[in-house]
């Protein structure tokens, strides 16, 4: 029996029509995969970048909650009752704590936090036997700045502890001559519109406490009979 010369040519091959369809789907699934290596992509980049922002707050973080924990209840000397040397209100918060590692081994270093005009998070640092400043007044004459984090709207600080009046425990706008430092530190800072990096509040707790039994003999600088 002969074979139609019609059914010849199709078992030979894909006619013109087929060949086109099939090159149209490639193009498409070639497309498809293209874009979805570009997005993978931009998917990547955008990680990458939101983890490298993410970095920069978990850094600033770090340095100061091991500064804030290692804070150390220094007793003014210069006052006849036991005040810890640790200063604060919603804008600055000063104290004595242990050494930056670059600086060690050396005494007690002050800090203090604050907010620049410029929209910085800085760390002020000084050196506490360095009496050439008075370290309690505002300003930063004296201080070596440790910017922590750029582009701040702002920030605010609260002190947990004991009230001054009245009794029982509450967070505080401000901690000034105290017995004993505060209970915890918080620390609040909101970024500037269109950064996506994100502050959870920080809530620190110094390790040190102060003994409040003790009063301060201001001859010798050192701890009296109590009262």
């Amino acid at each position: 029996m002969t074979t139609p010369p019609a059914a010849c040519r199709r078992d030979r091959g894909f006619t013109l029509v087929e060949m086109l369809v099939s090159l149209t789907l490639l193009g498409m699934v070639a497309a498809m995969l293209l874009n979805g290596l570009r997005t993978t992509s931009l998917f990547g980049q955008r990680s990458a970048g939101q983890f490298e922002a993410d970095e920069s707050v978990i850094a600033a973080q770090r340095v100061l909650r091991d500064r804030i924990e290692q804070l150390r209840p220094v007793v003014d000397p210069d006052s006849a009752v036991a005040i810890v040397d640790a200063v604060g209100d919603q804008s600055a918060f000063t104290f004595q704590s242990v050494p930056l590692a670059r600086n060690e081994p050396d005494s007690l270093w002050r800090y203090r936090i604050i907010l620049t005009p410029a929209g910085d998070l800085t760390l002020l640092t000084a050196n506490s036997l360095d009496d050439r400043h008075d370290f309690m007044m505002p300003g930063s004459k004296g201080w070596q700045p440790i910017i922590l984090l750029k582009n701040v709207q702002s920030f605010q600080i609260n002190y947990f502890g004991a009230r001054q009046t009245g009794s029982g425990t509450s967070w505080q706008i401000n901690w000034f001559q105290r017995p004993q430092p505060p209970a915890l530190v918080r620390i609040r800072v909101a970024l500037r519109s269109g950064d996506r990096r994100v502050w959870p509040d920080l809530i620190v707790r110094p390790r040190a406490t102060d003994n409040t039994a003790c009063r301060i003999d201001v001859l010798t600088g050192r701890c009296g009979a109590s009262s």
